[in-house]
């Protein structure tokens, strides 16, 4: 009897011991000078240092600029992989410095930064092409920010490289209108003639309370012999970071019946509704954090935020026909806190009749 005791507790020793580990050639990758010419890539070989195998579950990116593709097969112990890492070069012509996070079931490292660097050279040298967007006398590189997938808690920082165009007179730069979860600053903010500036934009996402895709703006002021302000829009998706949660088999599943809601044949001017009914089959409670809904003629209500274990919740979707002409087809995104499904799309489409 002692001998199949210590024969078991040997085994679950052993077994406990088993563990993936995820180590990368180089966590850096430059691409050193290059053109403007559309994409660059650049490849990252990763290795499963453990005895298990390893899961690579999302690499996401610091900006819409950088795309990542990553293995979606367990990569056994000791073999490699690649993330090849594309750069759009197009429109971005100087230095860039970009950051990747690679999200896996790695035991000691399961968040892993990676890095790409390099520098752009433009077509051409002049502003206009340089700084191809136009406050008054200030050119800029551009006037909208897209940052991608931003992980909530975290700090995203972008820059703005800005030009003083005015051949005679200084310009000074200001900033209104600035969210609160948004800080503002210029490297300059009285610019003499033809000398550049970096205006620093930090995305502070542990202040937002929010999901999904979100737009938000601010104004700069360029104040010379004229006054001129201009807007600066900000693009993200914030998504919930599930990788810092303690008790990961403890966890809500969402559950839908459709991911189609068809209203058919619908007469102008009329109203209607159906109902797709979501149902919390995990272990813990789930919770509706957003249903982003594009349009101003379809509303979607949820009749409860908090689904407990085991019971359901209706979301029910309502649209208005009285200014639809023809045929519609729209996107709700729901949101919750399903860590391996916190997205779901459901597709709402109607025939308008007269």
């Amino acid at each position: 009897m002692k001998k199949l005791w210590s024969s078991a507790l040997m085994l679950l020793f052993c077994s406990c011991l088993m563990a993936q580990e995820i180590s990368f050639k180089s966590d850096v990758y430059n691409y050193g000078n290059v053109r403007e010419e559309g994409k660059v890539y650049g490849d990252f070989v990763l290795t499963n240092t453990g005895d298990a195998p390893l899961i690579i579950r999302r690499v996401t990116a610091s900006c819409g600029c950088t795309t990542p593709e990553y293995p979606k097969v367990p990569i056994a112990p000791g073999d490699s992989a690649i993330i090849k890492v594309a750069y759009n070069t197009e429109g971005r012509p100087g230095n860039f410095n970009k950051t990747i996070t690679v999200y896996s079931n790695a035991i000691a490292q399961p968040t892993y930064t990676l890095t790409i660097r390099g520098t752009v050279e433009g077509r051409n040298n002049t502003a206009a092409s340089l700084y191809p967007k136009e406050i008054g006398p200030l050119r800029l590189r551009s006037n909208q920010l897209f940052l991608g997938e931003v992980t909530l808690g975290s700090l995203r920082t972008e820059t703005i490289p800005v030009f003083n165009q005015n051949e005679d007179l200084p310009v000074k730069i200001s900033f209104q209108s600035v969210p609160k979860h948004i800080r503002v600053s210029v490297s300059n903010s009285v610019l003499e003639a033809d000398e550049t500036a970096i205006i620093t934009v930090n995305y502070v996402a542990s202040d937002i309370k929010d999901y999904g895709r979100r737009e938000d703006f601010f104004y700069v002021t360029v104040e010379g012999s004229q006054k001129f302000s201009g807007k600066i829009r900000i693009n993200a998706y914030l998504k919930e970071d599930f990788s810092k949660k303690k008790n990961a088999s403890k966890k809500a599943v969402a559950n839908y019946t459709a991911p189609l809601v068809d209203f058919g044949e619908l007469k102008k001017g009329n109203q209607a509704e159906l109902s797709v009914k979501l149902t919390n089959t995990g272990t813990e409670t789930l919770y509706i954090r957003k249903i982003d809904c594009p349009a101003a003629q379809l509303q979607v209500k949820a009749s409860k935020d908090a689904v407990p274990v085991g019971k359901s919740a209706d979301l029910t979707f309502r649209l208005d026909a009285t200014k639809l002409r023809s045929s519609v087809k729209y996107y709700v995104d729901v949101i919750t806190n399903d860590p391996v499904h916190p997205l779901h799309r459901i597709t709402v489409s109607a025939t308008i009749v007269e």
